[in-house]
């Protein structure tokens, strides 16, 4: 059993395509102006807004390093008591961060930063 033959799109169909959307024509008629099937018609024209859509971008963000000023609160808090939970010495650090910037500008400190830090 053979497979039907795969005639794949040139770039000026590919850009007949992207001009004849834009346009505003169905993808019907442009199916039937092109002489194309219309799953190749909507196969080029996902791929197009898919590109046209978005860039990449990298979601992946640096994680906050605490100033000199929070790591010497951190240690005095540890010092005056060990068992302070994390918890509680997030939101230390979290309101010396706001004070010192004079009102919430800087974002908030994780847990997780804290837990890096002791």
């Amino acid at each position: 059993m053979t497979g039907s033959e795969c005639f794949p799109l040139s770039d000026g169909e590919r850009a007949a395509i992207t001009a004849l959307l834009q346009q505003g024509k169905t993808l019907l008629a442009i199916s039937t102006a092109l002489g194309r099937s219309t799953s190749t018609v909507v196969y080029a024209a996902t791929a197009m807004r898919a590109g046209a859509a978005r860039a990449r971008v990298y979601k992946r963000v640096r994680r906050k390093e605490l100033t000199d000023c929070e790591l010497r609160t951190l240690n005095r808090a540890m010092d005056n008591n060990r068992f302070f939970s994390m918890a509680c010495l997030t939101e230390m650090v979290n309101t010396t961060r706001s004070q010192a910037a004079g009102g919430p500008k800087k974002g908030t400190v994780s847990i997780y930063t804290i837990r890096r830090a002791v």
